[in-house]
């Protein structure tokens, strides 16, 4: 039996026939769906607390369902009733997959495609009504066609979500039929309907054109960049905004910059205009988003938080203000490069996460102090802003690495400490402890390198698992022994089993540290973290990355660097994600 998901190129051929539907058979008689009211007493029977055996059954009765001649009418108010129980099967089985770190498990990848399989066969009851309701040209089934063409679309926008959380490609004819749907409702002017549906909109009535457009967004979105629920967030958020954008026929003569360009008659997502080469024609639309930017850039408005607040800042439907600037930059420009990319072919050693790139730059930091003669040189005395200078008046650089040592073996005598000693049976707050387990690195090699960052394969079995925006520790023969700094920036499927990843670097170089509030008990939360240097070459001001809604600016905290603390501020937020925050720091005198 062929799938509703794999299907050929030679079996799409042109018109109606653009919307894959397998061969039908004769009616059996004895056919448990043929009639509604069994069909109903079917579907309630379900055993709903076992989903695996429910989505089992209901795909095979769907498979079948589809493969055999049942009246027009009838078919499409029997698919009506398997789209309760496809929705429920779907939302349990996301726990396999969403918050998963990557590459997803075996069992998580089921899931997704089972999810896949299951809408798409619900899609085909749909596409079958669609074609013999337009090919018998009878015009009192316009509103059932209508219909049938919103749940159809509403199927394939799922197949095509799911597919980005698992951060696989796009099934490669969902978007010519989803393309081919629009353009057929736009054709019998039935685009503008609105339709209600009360399994997938909160509101209950959005209309075929809102669809679509939410679908050429989302694929605008670059949902490669956002973790899962973030992908989703957006997924939904976006069918409220699109009212904000507008879909038309280009103007041949017209100036089209900043927008995007969808070809009805193609199999592909929008892109953006000035990548087109090809003429254009009636075929295609234009889809503008400069209202939706202006929408979301008024979203940016920070109010100021709440005294002792420490999420980050989020706009009135939720979405963190991170994730509007990045809908704003997809939304809004041409994808450019900064850098050029070279195939070099470098080995890299990584670590992923604040504690395990702190642990190793630490085991190496311990390793310098013991292969280094001792030096009276403090280095955050010398590279905190507004703190007075080293002895000879000479500006340090941050790449000199004999004036970068953490000697956590060097002598202190206090006299640099500017907070309250503690008393000798106090443990100290900093008794944070070095875990040796934590401090593996996996060893790789790039597919091609910039200025700003690496492209990877990440996916072989010693590989840690990993999500988008998670911090990543490099070291490099560039590097030395130092550990600088990326984050993930983006990751697709490149098989079943692997990953490419694209890194954004921070800095070239970080530092371990511990880092804790400045309060008068000494007993807040010590954090690892890291000191990323100053570089006025590469223009990378000199910060601290702590854990995500551990801090917020203008916080005053104690930095123990191995040999001393120093008090500092957080002047400003650099950059956050999911699973960090990078915040610039200034020296703040007690």
């Amino acid at each position: 039996m062929t799938s509703a998901l794999q299907i050929e190129k030679r079996q799409i051929p042109r018109g109606l026939a653009k919307l894959w539907v397998p061969e039908c058979s004769e009616l059996q008689e004895d056919f448990f769906l043929a009639d509604l009211e069994k069909a109903r007493t079917w579907i309630s029977g379900l055993p709903m607390a076992n989903v695996s055996e429910t989505a089992r059954q209901v795909l095979d009765a769907l498979a079948e369902f589809n493969r055999q001649d049942i009246p027009n009418q009838p078919r499409i108010k029997i698919a009506e009733l398997f789209r309760q129980p496809i929705h429920y099967i779907t939302k349990n089985l996301e726990k396999y997959y969403i918050d998963a770190a990557l590459p997803l498990t075996v069992k998580s990848r089921r899931a997704i495609r089972l999810s896949q399989e299951l809408y798409a066969e619900l899609a085909v009851s749909y596409k079958i009504f669609i074609r013999e309701s337009f090919a018998s040209q009878n015009q009192s089934s316009k509103r059932l066609a209508a219909i049938a063409i919103h749940r159809a679309m509403s199927c394939l926008s799922e197949i095509l979500c799911l597919a980005t959380l698992g951060y696989d490609q796009y099934p490669e004819p969902m978007w010519q039929e989803v393309n081919f749907l629009y353009a057929l409702a736009a054709k019998n002017s039935i685009h503008r309907l609105p339709i209600q549906d009360h399994i997938k909109s909160v509101s209950g009535s959005r209309c075929i054109g809102d669809l679509y457009k939410r679908l050429l967004l989302h694929a605008l979105a670059s949902p490669c960049y956002l973790r899962q629920r973030e992908n989703q967030l957006v997924y939904r958020q976006l069918l409220e905004w699109a009212n904000f954008v507008r879909l038309t026929i280009p103007d041949i003569n017209g100036n089209n910059s900043g927008q995007f360009l969808v070809r009805l008659s193609s199999g592909t997502p929008p892109k953006h205009l000035s990548c087109e080469q090809k003429k254009l024609s009636k075929r295609c639309r234009i889809l503008d988003t400069q209202r939706l930017i202006e929408h979301l850039n008024k979203l940016l408005v920070i109010k100021p938080a709440p005294q002792g607040a420490k999420e980050k800042p989020k706009d009135v439907i939720g979405l963190p203000n991170p994730i509007l600037k990045h809908l704003i930059a997809s939304l809004s420009n041409r994808p450019k490069r900064k850098f050029a990319r070279t195939k070099l072919g470098y080995t890299l050693k990584l670590a992923v996460g604040i504690p395990h790139v702190h642990n190793l730059a630490k085991a190496n930091a311990l390793h310098d102090a013991a292969t280094h003669s001792r030096t009276n040189v403090d280095w955050l005395d010398q590279h905190i802003p507004n703190h007075h200078a080293s002895s000879d008046g000479s500006e340090n650089d941050w790449s000199d690495s004999s004036s970068l040592l953490l000697n956590s073996d060097i002598e202190d005598d206090g006299s640099f400490h500017t907070g309250t000693m503690l008393q000798d049976n106090v443990q100290s707050p900093w008794a944070a402890k070095y875990n040796q387990s934590e401090a593996e690195a996996y060893e790789c090699t790039t597919r091609n390198e910039s200025a700003g960052g690496y492209c990877i394969d990440w996916g072989d079995t010693n590989a840690p698992k990993i999500k988008p925006g998670e911090l990543i520790g490099i070291q490099s023969a560039a590097t030395g022994d130092h550990f600088g700094v990326a984050t993930a920036r983006w990751i697709k499927n490149s098989s079943e089993d692997k990953l490419q990843m694209g890194m954004q670097l921070i800095a070239p170089n970080s530092f371990a540290v511990e880092v804790r509030l400045d309060d008068e008990s000494k007993i807040s939360c010590v954090y690892s973290s890291l000191l990323v240097p100053e570089s006025k070459f590469a223009k990378i001001p000199l910060s601290l990355i702590v854990p995500t809604n551990s801090y917020q600016e203008g916080d005053v905290l104690w930095i123990n660097s191995g040999s001393n603390e120093r008090r500092v501020c957080l002047a400003q937020l650099l950059s956050t994600t999911t699973s960090f925050a990078q915040y610039q720091i200034t020296h703040h005198a007690q």
